[in-house]
């Protein structure tokens, strides 16, 4: 169960505040020290304040599966359908994805993930429908127990039912992790 309550200035009530009401079941399974994986499916309803908007009733479903053939390297494949927050478009964002990730540590210092995925997005109840894909490589090294730097580089492709929306764009991030 979540609320959204959206902040105005004039403290009006929003007519994007709503609430998103979840019952699912899930299993996991361990097929083999190498394979495990976990799915879960059910039903969503995101309903909003504002009577006038329509809200979703149906499926929501999410699964992923690890294998690890080594230790130090695993590779997850994961699948979803679940709701979001609109961008400005409709009253929310249903979303299916799928994505294959690899994560592999080198040694104590060195780990890499490297990423790939698709989906789409259709902003209800306008027409208007999204296509995406990503992809990406990160790196992080580990000083000692306290410290760890990152780089990564991510290239996303949206192929949008309104061409104002379509876009190729590439993320460069650079990380420092301290704690104490």
């Amino acid at each position: 169960w979540a609320t959204f309550d959206y902040y105005h200035q004039d403290d009006l009530v929003s007519s994007l505040d709503s609430e998103a009401t979840y019952y699912y079941v899930g299993f996991e399974w361990d097929l083999s020290a190498r394979t495990t994986g976990r799915i879960d499916y059910g039903y969503h309803e995101k309903t909003f304040d504002d009577p006038l908007r329509e809200g979703y009733d149906g499926d929501f479903w999410r699964a992923s599966v690890d294998w690890m053939p080594r230790t130090y390297s695993l590779f997850t494949l994961a699948a979803s359908r679940n709701t979001s927050e609109t961008d400005g478009w409709g009253n929310y964002i249903l979303r299916d994805d799928v994505s294959l990730t690899w994560n592999h540590s080198w040694n104590t210092h060195l780990s890499t993930s490297a990423e790939i995925g698709i989906g789409n997005e259709q902003h209800r109840p306008d027409p208007r429908e999204d296509d995406f894909f990503w992809w990406g490589l990160s790196a992080r090294w580990q000083f000692n127990q306290h410290l760890q730097l990152g780089a990564g580089w991510q290239h996303y492709e949206r192929d949008s039912a309104d061409s104002q929306y379509t876009y190729d764009r590439n993320v460069w991030l650079i990380t420092l992790e301290a704690s104490l």
